[in-house]
């Protein structure tokens, strides 16, 4: 099930989902499942950071999960 949602437009034209998943202090099993049932759920933002050490599962989810490259926006930091 996918919902269209209203999208943000950045100051650069970008536009971007209001609603993500973040995945903060999650471990890696988790992450994978949680951001998996999210993109089949209709996310289309995925919220991460180099410090929570689960970046490599939200690229497994995506790649498994997340149709068309660029359907998905994801956010990190450094």
């Amino acid at each position: 099930m996918t919902t269209d949602l209203a999208k943000l437009t950045l100051n650069n034209g970008v536009e971007t989902p209001p609603l993500g998943l973040g995945v903060y202090r999650s471990g890696p099993e988790e992450t994978l499942q949680a951001v998996s049932m999210a993109l089949a759920t209709g996310y289309r933002l995925i919220d991460t950071a180099a410090t929570d050490g689960n970046e490599a599962q939200v690229g497994e989810a995506i790649r498994q999960n997340g149709g068309e490259r660029g359907e998905v926006f994801v956010t990190t930091k450094l």
